[in-house]
């Protein structure tokens, strides 16, 4: 914005990481004294370790190709002569209470009549909140919308506030594990379980800390070991959604050689603000010609892509948050970049949060960014019509001189 307001989008995306950030300095100084022990285990059990009973249900982001066809088999990627025609891949990114944006997105898409069946829908943080109900269709819709404008905010409340700092991570957590378990129900698994022995697959991403790398969880393979698996279920997408800092870690039990122990698992997005595709297929470094072999890609992003600006005040944490978030934004235009190169333009379709709706925010200063029910509901509705608009998806990654389109325009108000 000109004159003397600042960028909403700029505040917001600072007010966002600044909070992140005092909020876990504020609890690695309080846990700076205590000690929680952890059972030892080697970087050689690390690497094979598997989920009891369930040997095919997570594969390393930075996996081999043949890891991934074996992870993928089933399905019609694994296939030795690829797929028999082309695919949707739904991918919902990372962006915290922001993912009421990609739950709008999802139920105006059903509302056109036009919203595919996805062959695969992968899920990073908010993104993995969405991406169960998204992947089970139309009939998930009204869900959705209730845990993105009603349910999140009445569960967490708004942690961006300072009364966040009163509680411990471990606290936030478990309200965390509140909101998933309103909706991970033994139904809810069984479609997922359903789906997946049709070839579809629901794909999660955490991050292993001790590993310090990316994991990508089957959840449909999850889901068909029964509900004595729903645990492990939810806290895969509780671990995908932990932000480092407001949320303590989820701890995920593995065997390796007969020996159990647990992993530390965190916010997916500390791996990838967005999962598309597996680190190998972007070694390749070339676009796959065959346009049977190629997957359409849907991507929302539950964010801005193109530069916020703001004058950042002086001081070391505004800096910190700030330069924290420019490596967030720019990592995912990276992988943005890299996933529209091998798809090419014509199967590539993006849509993000735009600077539209921090001018309608701006022009609507009582709603506040946050866990609350106003502003959640506001961007949930500005998803939905902005994919009634027929003005979704761009072809291209916007870059930092992009046009704004306005949010009346959008929402047609």
């Amino acid at each position: 914005m000109s004159g003397g307001t600042r960028s909403l989008g700029g505040s917001r995306l600072g007010a966002l990481g600044r909070r992140s950030f005092v909020v876990g300095a504020s609890a690695t100084l309080l846990s700076a004294c205590s000690f929680i022990p952890r059972e030892p285990f080697t970087a050689r059990e690390q690497a094979i370790a598997e989920i009891p009973g369930i040997p095919n249900a997570r594969v390393w982001v930075d996996g081999s190709e043949a890891e991934f066809r074996d992870f993928l088999r089933g399905t019609p990627v694994a296939s030795p002569t690829g797929p028999a025609e082309s695919y949707d891949i739904l991918a919902l990114s990372g962006g915290a209470y922001d993912g009421a944006f990609g739950a709008g997105v999802i139920g105006g898409w059903t509302a056109t009549g036009t919203r595919p069946k996805f062959t695969f829908v992968t899920g990073v943080s908010a993104g993995a909140l969405i991406a169960p109900l998204a992947f089970l269709g139309p009939d998930y819709d009204a869900q959705m919308r209730e845990a993105f404008s009603v349910d999140a905010a009445q569960v967490l409340g708004d942690l961006g506030g300072i009364f966040s700092l009163l509680g411990t991570v471990e606290l936030r957590h478990g309200m965390l594990v509140d909101l998933v378990d309103k909706f991970v129900d033994e139904r809810l698994m069984a479609s997922v379980a359903a789906e997946h022995a049709r070839g579809r697959r629901l794909l999660i991403l955490t991050t292993n800390l001790d590993a310090q790398r990316g994991v990508v969880w089957d959840m449909g393979a999850i889901a068909a070991g029964g509900p004595q698996y729903r645990q492990l279920f939810r806290d895969v997408l509780v671990a995908s959604a932990s932000i480092p800092g407001l949320f303590g870690p989820t701890y995920i039990e593995v065997r390796a050689n007969g020996h159990f122990f647990r992993e530390m698992h965190v916010d997916g997005g500390a791996t990838s603000q967005v999962f598309v595709l597996p680190d190998v297929a972007f070694v390749r470094g070339r676009r796959v010609a065959d346009p049977k072999n190629r997957p359409r890609i849907w991507i929302v992003m539950n964010n801005h892509i193109t530069p916020q600006f703001e004058v950042v005040e002086a001081g070391l944490l505004p800096t910190v948050a700030r330069s924290f978030s420019t490596l967030i934004k720019n990592d995912a235009k990276s992988v943005l970049l890299a996933t529209l190169n091998y798809v090419g333009s014509d199967r590539f379709n993006l849509t993000p949060i735009d600077t539209g709706f921090d001018d309608w925010l701006a022009a609507n200063p009582s709603i506040q960014p946050g866990f609350n029910s106003p502003y959640m509901a506001a961007l949930y509705r500005y998803g939905y019509d902005k994919a009634l608009s027929g003005h979704l998806w761009s072809k291209q990654v916007p870059l930092g001189n992009a046009a704004p389109r306005p949010f009346q325009e959008v929402a047609g108000r």
